[in-house]
């Protein structure tokens, strides 16, 4: 994969004009410098897609909603949209605010995602399309500082932090993630269960990771880092780190920038903060264990199962009942976990993504039944 830059004056004034007068039409006024974000002076997720519907009708060109993610000041995103679309990934990206509104609407289901070992929600984005209309769709960024305080501190603040945005205000409340993102939506559904009742809060995982599972060693986190996140296949992981262990940023930075997933004008810090969220992450499971909190905690797991598994029924596009890992077992109601054929980097790939949709909105029903049946 290439990227293509339009490198041209009139090119530039063009995009940057209209960024700046999509942000006087949607924030009320111009942007106070080039380097300013524009979630830090009022904008949100739903005044990103107003600006999005202006760019595109002024570029006349589709405009990404991870691009204003990505690079919410300015100046960042006329560099993004410099780009050719489709060809810079955002899966390491945050928007620097704990809760993002991926949709908002009506005050009966919120669903809320947390974040994966990136500690980013662009993984997320589909959802807000694939899922119920009628519900509103969250997602949560990990805190890095409190990634290195450990579990009980980020699933306390994620709560806290989901209580402040008026999660309270729902009827029903479900937590979802994918990988890492499974065990905090299991430990973040317990703390904000303490808070507000177990009726309304539920967990859904897909496919989350057992404590000493050596994909989380930070050898292995690196190959994923490397070579899932900035999808740099034509050199070995190996390759960047010296004699003396240390990671060369600077030449991932140049990797991915010829692989076609960081701009080529980005450096090393941008790469390295990225690693130090995956790095906290990965060390987050140590000395933690799947417990089942309280009796009316209420869990649902989809696996991603080998092919050589017996598990009758599953497939790419159809889950079926299997047996979860034997650690979460503590964990989950007989007849919670379902097995599917489909590799764990693919899960939410499209069109995988609108499979794994279908199941989250079964096992919200199934869970939800169940307690109206109480």
């Amino acid at each position: 994969m290439t990227v293509t830059t339009l490198n041209t004056p009139s090119a530039e004034a063009v995009v940057t004009e209209a960024v700046r007068r999509a942000w006087s039409e949607v924030l009320g006024e111009e942007p106070e410098s080039a380097d300013v974000s524009f979630f830090e002076v009022g904008g949100d997720s739903l005044a990103a897609v107003e600006m999005i519907e202006h760019l595109q009708e002024e570029l006349g060109r589709s405009v990404r909603i991870q691009d204003v993610y990505r690079s919410p000041s300015q100046a960042g995103l006329v560099t993004a949209l410099l780009i050719d679309e489709g060809s810079v990934p955002a899966a390491h990206h945050t928007t620097g605010r704990t809760v993002v509104r991926l949709r908002n609407a009506g005050a009966g289901r919120l669903w809320c995602f947390l974040p994966p070992q990136s500690g980013a929600v662009t993984r997320y984005a589909s959802m807000a399309r694939l899922l119920p209309l009628a519900d509103a769709v969250w997602a949560c960024e990990t805190p890095a500082a409190l990634s290195r305080e450990g579990m009980r501190a980020v699933a306390d603040g994620l709560a806290d932090a989901l209580i402040g945005e008026g999660a309270t205000d729902f009827d029903e409340i479900v937590l979802a993630g994918y990988s890492l993102g499974g065990v905090f939506a299991h430990e973040v559904a317990a703390a904000l269960a303490a808070r507000i009742g177990h009726e309304r809060v539920s967990a859904l995982q897909i496919d989350p990771p057992s404590p000493g599972d050596p994909a989380l060693s930070l050898t292995a986190t690196f190959e994923v880092f490397v070579r899932v996140g900035w999808r740099i296949t034509a050199r070995e992981p190996a390759e960047f780190i010296d004699a003396a262990g240390e990671r060369d940023f600077a030449a991932v930075a140049a990797a991915a920038a010829e692989a076609g997933t960081l701009p080529k004008n980005a450096g090393a810090d941008e790469v390295e903060e990225a690693w130090e969220v995956y790095a906290a992450n990965a060390a987050i499971l140590g000395g933690w264990e799947p417990v089942r909190h309280h009796p009316d905690d209420r869990r649902a797991m989809l696996r991603s199962v080998a092919a050589d598994e017996s598990v009758p029924g599953a497939t790419e596009t159809v889950w079926a009942p299997c047996a979860p890992e034997p650690a979460w077992a503590p964990a989950l109601d007989a007849g919670h976990c379902w097995g599917i054929r489909l590799e764990h980097f693919q899960l939410l790939e499209a069109p995988n993504d609108a499979t794994i949709a279908r199941w989250l909105i079964a096992a919200a029903d199934l869970l939800a039944g169940e307690v109206g049946a109480r």
